[in-house]
Protein backbone atom coordinates (compact mmCIF):
# COMPACT_ATOMS: atom_id res chain seq x y z
CA UNK A 1 0.00 0.00 0.00
CA UNK A 2 3.30 2.44 0.11
CA UNK A 3 3.81 2.32 -3.45
CA UNK A 4 -0.47 2.86 -3.79
CA UNK A 5 -0.04 6.05 -1.00
CA UNK A 6 2.46 7.58 -2.92
CA UNK A 7 0.96 7.35 -6.28
CA UNK A 8 -2.23 8.37 -4.87
CA UNK A 9 -0.26 11.34 -3.02
CA UNK A 10 1.79 12.89 -5.65
CA UNK A 11 0.44 12.24 -8.77
CA UNK A 12 -1.77 15.76 -10.70
CA UNK A 13 -5.25 15.26 -9.18
CA UNK A 14 -6.06 15.12 -12.90
CA UNK A 15 -4.02 12.60 -13.74
CA UNK A 16 -5.12 8.83 -13.95
CA UNK A 17 -3.24 5.66 -12.28
CA UNK A 18 -3.05 2.47 -13.75
CA UNK A 19 -1.91 -0.49 -11.83
CA UNK A 20 -1.09 -3.91 -13.15
CA UNK A 21 -0.05 -6.73 -10.93
CA UNK A 22 2.38 -7.95 -13.66
CA UNK A 23 2.95 -8.83 -17.07
CA UNK A 24 3.16 -11.67 -19.28
CA UNK A 25 3.33 -14.40 -16.12
CA UNK A 26 3.32 -17.47 -18.04
CA UNK A 27 6.26 -16.63 -19.79
CA UNK A 28 8.78 -19.00 -18.73
CA UNK A 29 11.38 -16.72 -20.35
CA UNK A 30 10.23 -14.05 -17.82
CA UNK A 31 11.97 -16.56 -15.31
CA UNK A 32 11.29 -13.86 -12.25
CA UNK A 33 7.47 -13.25 -12.99
CA UNK A 34 6.36 -16.76 -14.19
CA UNK A 35 9.00 -18.04 -11.07
CA UNK A 36 6.83 -15.64 -8.65
CA UNK A 37 3.43 -17.06 -10.14
CA UNK A 38 4.88 -21.16 -10.05
CA UNK A 39 6.10 -20.61 -5.94
CA UNK A 40 2.38 -18.90 -5.15
CA UNK A 41 0.54 -21.52 -6.98
CA UNK A 42 2.34 -24.08 -5.28
CA UNK A 43 2.08 -22.44 -2.05
CA UNK A 44 -1.69 -22.33 -2.25
CA UNK A 45 -2.45 -25.08 -4.48
CA UNK A 46 0.43 -27.98 -4.38
CA UNK A 47 0.72 -27.52 -8.04
CA UNK A 48 2.70 -25.64 -10.64
CA UNK A 49 0.79 -26.24 -13.78
CA UNK A 50 0.43 -23.17 -16.02
CA UNK A 51 -2.96 -23.24 -15.04
CA UNK A 52 -2.64 -22.74 -11.36
CA UNK A 53 -0.13 -19.97 -12.16
CA UNK A 54 -2.52 -17.99 -14.07
CA UNK A 55 -5.00 -18.43 -11.47
CA UNK A 56 -2.38 -17.56 -8.98
CA UNK A 57 -1.57 -14.22 -10.74
CA UNK A 58 -5.48 -13.18 -10.68
CA UNK A 59 -6.12 -14.10 -6.93
CA UNK A 60 -3.10 -12.14 -6.46
CA UNK A 61 -4.35 -9.38 -8.50
CA UNK A 62 -7.61 -8.93 -6.43
CA UNK A 63 -6.14 -9.10 -3.41
CA UNK A 64 -3.97 -6.04 -4.55
CA UNK A 65 -6.87 -4.28 -6.34
CA UNK A 66 -8.37 -4.50 -2.45
CA UNK A 67 -5.80 -2.94 -1.10
CA UNK A 68 -4.83 -0.11 -3.63
CA UNK A 69 -8.74 0.25 -3.92
CA UNK A 70 -8.94 1.02 -0.24
CA UNK A 71 -5.88 3.70 -0.49
CA UNK A 72 -7.62 5.43 -3.06
CA UNK A 73 -11.36 5.24 -2.09
CA UNK A 74 -12.94 8.80 -2.44
CA UNK A 75 -10.77 8.76 -5.92
CA UNK A 76 -12.33 5.83 -7.46
CA UNK A 77 -12.63 7.72 -10.50
CA UNK A 78 -9.25 8.28 -11.06
CA UNK A 79 -7.53 4.42 -9.86
CA UNK A 80 -7.84 1.96 -13.09
CA UNK A 81 -6.75 -1.67 -12.03
CA UNK A 82 -5.55 -3.67 -14.56
CA UNK A 83 -6.23 -7.97 -15.77
CA UNK A 84 -3.57 -9.33 -18.61
CA UNK A 85 -4.81 -11.90 -20.60
CA UNK A 86 -3.07 -14.27 -22.93
CA UNK A 87 -5.51 -15.31 -26.04
CA UNK A 88 -3.16 -17.75 -27.72
CA UNK A 89 -4.50 -20.44 -25.34
CA UNK A 90 -7.78 -18.82 -24.70
CA UNK A 91 -8.46 -21.08 -21.25
CA UNK A 92 -5.66 -19.45 -19.30
CA UNK A 93 -6.91 -16.32 -19.69
CA UNK A 94 -10.82 -17.17 -18.12
CA UNK A 95 -8.33 -18.82 -14.74
CA UNK A 96 -7.13 -15.17 -14.69
CA UNK A 97 -10.63 -13.66 -14.40
CA UNK A 98 -12.28 -16.39 -12.54
CA UNK A 99 -9.92 -17.81 -10.77
CA UNK A 100 -12.21 -20.57 -8.78
CA UNK A 101 -8.56 -22.56 -7.05
CA UNK A 102 -8.08 -19.01 -5.02
CA UNK A 103 -11.80 -18.31 -4.08
CA UNK A 104 -12.02 -22.07 -3.24
CA UNK A 105 -9.47 -20.81 -0.79
CA UNK A 106 -11.99 -19.22 1.17
CA UNK A 107 -15.52 -17.53 1.65
CA UNK A 108 -16.55 -14.18 -0.08
CA UNK A 109 -13.42 -13.78 -2.64
CA UNK A 110 -14.59 -12.52 -5.52
CA UNK A 111 -13.60 -13.21 -9.00
CA UNK A 112 -10.76 -10.95 -9.87
CA UNK A 113 -12.40 -9.55 -13.04
CA UNK A 114 -15.33 -7.85 -10.80
CA UNK A 115 -11.78 -5.59 -9.35
CA UNK A 116 -10.37 -4.73 -12.65
CA UNK A 117 -11.62 -1.87 -14.88
CA UNK A 118 -9.22 -2.78 -17.46
CA UNK A 119 -8.47 -6.04 -19.74
CA UNK A 120 -4.96 -6.02 -21.44
CA UNK A 121 -4.49 -8.24 -23.99
CA UNK A 122 -1.13 -10.09 -24.88
CA UNK A 123 0.35 -9.34 -28.35
CA UNK A 124 -2.71 -10.64 -30.44
CA UNK A 125 -6.43 -10.54 -30.12
CA UNK A 126 -7.16 -13.66 -31.83
CA UNK A 127 -7.15 -16.58 -29.98
CA UNK A 128 -10.20 -19.00 -31.09
CA UNK A 129 -11.84 -15.23 -32.12
CA UNK A 130 -10.33 -14.68 -35.65
CA UNK A 131 -11.38 -11.04 -36.33
CA UNK A 132 -13.86 -11.40 -39.59
CA UNK A 133 -15.32 -13.85 -41.63
CA UNK A 134 -16.34 -11.86 -44.71
CA UNK A 135 -18.03 -14.84 -46.75
CA UNK A 136 -20.24 -15.74 -43.20
CA UNK A 137 -20.59 -12.09 -43.25
CA UNK A 138 -19.76 -11.44 -39.84
CA UNK A 139 -17.17 -9.22 -38.01
CA UNK A 140 -16.17 -10.10 -34.47
CA UNK A 141 -14.52 -7.01 -33.91
CA UNK A 142 -17.93 -4.98 -34.45
CA UNK A 143 -19.88 -7.69 -32.12
CA UNK A 144 -17.23 -6.49 -29.30
CA UNK A 145 -17.50 -3.52 -29.83
CA UNK A 146 -21.51 -3.83 -29.70
CA UNK A 147 -20.63 -5.01 -26.30
CA UNK A 148 -18.78 -2.34 -24.96
CA UNK A 149 -21.14 0.27 -26.33
CA UNK A 150 -24.56 -1.39 -25.00
CA UNK A 151 -23.72 -3.83 -22.30
CA UNK A 152 -22.56 -3.48 -18.40
CA UNK A 153 -18.70 -4.06 -17.08
CA UNK A 154 -19.97 -7.80 -15.74
CA UNK A 155 -22.26 -8.74 -18.88
CA UNK A 156 -18.61 -7.63 -21.29
CA UNK A 157 -16.58 -9.52 -18.71
CA UNK A 158 -18.94 -12.38 -18.40
CA UNK A 159 -19.19 -12.24 -23.08
CA UNK A 160 -15.09 -12.68 -23.10
CA UNK A 161 -15.20 -15.67 -20.54
CA UNK A 162 -18.01 -17.52 -22.94
CA UNK A 163 -15.58 -16.35 -26.01
CA UNK A 164 -12.40 -17.42 -24.17
CA UNK A 165 -13.60 -20.71 -23.70
CA UNK A 166 -14.92 -21.01 -27.01
CA UNK A 167 -18.88 -21.23 -25.47
CA UNK A 168 -20.20 -18.04 -27.25
CA UNK A 169 -21.13 -17.54 -30.89
CA UNK A 170 -18.36 -15.31 -32.06
CA UNK A 171 -15.73 -17.72 -31.48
Amino acid sequence: TSFATLVRDRLDPKRHAYFELSDKVWDGANFATADYFRQLANTWYGSTSVESCMDAYGGRSAEVFTAIRAVWAGQLSRLHTVLQGWTPVPTLSVNVFTAPQWRALGSGRPEPWTLATEYAVHCNMDGAMRGTDPEAGYDAVAEIQGWMDTLTDAEIYANMIQALRGTHPIV
